[in-house]
C-alpha cells in the first residue's frame, strides 16, 4: 500500500490528465450516477428540515459532480473540499458552467480530511470514497471523529465508501464461475466491516442506516459482463447501461434486497 504522498501524487495526475472529465474520479460514468442518486436520496430520509435549507460539506470533493448534484437537486447550500488543488481548481470549472443560482449555493475551497476546520458545523457531512484514500485505519478513524466533531447532534455522516467484505463476495462470485480476482487498487485502503461497527461503538456513535445499493450493479459490471465478454470488464457495455438505467428508478430498499456484493456501501452514522 502506498504512503499518503504517492497517493495524493496519484490524484494530482488524474486531475491534471482528466481535468473537469468524470474519469478523474472513478472509471465508471455508470456508478457514479447510483452513487448520487443514492446521496440524495439518504440525505432526503434522514432530513429533519426542509432539504432547502439543509448546509452539507463534502470531503474529497474531486472535480464537484456530487456536491453540484446534491445543490442542483435539493436546492440547498453546499460547501466541499479536496486535498488536491488540480482537483478544486476543476471542480471550480465545473461550478462555472451551473447557473448563477447553483454558483451561489455552492463553494469548493482547499482542505484536509485529518485537519478539519471546526468553526462551522454541519446539517450533514458527505464522504463519497475519499477516506479510502488514506492508507491506515488508524488515519481513517481519526478522519471520522473530525468529521463527527462538525455534524450537527440532527444531522449525519454519510460515509460512502468501499468495504472489503463486499468486495470479497464479489470476488467468490468471481471464482465460481473460473474469473480470477479483482484485485484493491494500491492507492485504495478498503474499510473492514467489523472494524467500522466495533469504532462506533466504541466512540458512542451510532449506525442509523445503511445501503447496498451497487450490489446489482457490481454483480452485472464485474462478473455477468466478463463472463461473455471473454473476462474482460467494460464499464461502458450495454447490459451495465440498461442496469443502472432500471436501478436509477429503484428505492434504496429495493437495491439493498440483491446482497451485499458491491464494492461501494453507504453507512450513515450519527452522534447518540
Amino acid at each position: 500500500m502506498k504512503n499518503l504522498d504517492s497517493i495524493k501524487e496519484h490524484w494530482k495526475s488524474w486531475a491534471s490528465e482528466f481535468g473537469e472529465d468524470l474519469r478523474a474520479t472513478t472509471r465508471s460514468s455508470n456508478i457514479k450516477k447510483l452513487e448520487i442518486k443514492a446521496l440524495i436520496e439518504m440525505l432526503e430520509k434522514h432530513s429533519k428540515n426542509p432539504v432547502d435549507q439543509l448546509n452539507i460539506l463534502e470531503v474529497g470533493c474531486g472535480n464537484g459532480f456530487n456536491s453540484i448534484s446534491i445543490a442542483q437537486s435539493l436546492g440547498c447550500k453546499v460547501d466541499a473540499f479536496d486535498f488536491i488543488p488540480e482537483m478544486v481548481k476543476s471542480a471550480r470549472s465545473n461550478l462555472e458552467q451551473s447557473s448563477n443560482e447553483i454558483k451561489k449555493r455552492v463553494n469548493f475551497f482547499e482542505g484536509d480530511v485529518l485537519n478539519i476546520d471546526k468553526s462551522k458545523e454541519y446539517d450533514f457531512v458527505v464522504s463519497c470514497r475519499c477516506l479510502i484514500n488514506l492508507p491506515s485505519w488508524e488515519m481513517q478513524s481519526t478522519a471520522i471523529k473530525e468529521l463527527m466533531s462538525i455534524t450537527s447532534r440532527n444531522g449525519a455522516l454519510l460515509l460512502l465508501e468501499n468495504f472489503v467484505n463486499s468486495h470479497g463476495r464479489q470476488n467468490n462470485l468471481r471464482e465460481k464461475v473460473g474469473l480470477v480476482k479483482r484485485e484493491v487498487a494500491e492507492f485504495n485502503n478498503f474499510f473492514i466491516q467489523d472494524d467500522v461497527s466495533k469504532f462506533i461503538r466504541d466512540n458512542e456513535f451510532s449506525i442509523i442506516d445503511e445501503s447496498n445499493f451497487s450490489s446489482l450493479h457490481d454483480i452485472i459490471q464485474y462478473v455477468i459482463v466478463p463472463m461473455i465478454n471473454d473476462g474482460v470488464v467494460d464499464y461502458k457495455h450495454q447490459v451495465v447501461n440498461a442496469i443502472t438505467d432500471l436501478m436509477l428508478e429503484m428505492d434504496l430498499d429495493n437495491k439493498s434486497s440483491f446482497g451485499e456484493y458491491g464494492q461501494n456501501k453507504l453507512v450513515v452514522i450519527a452522534n447518540e
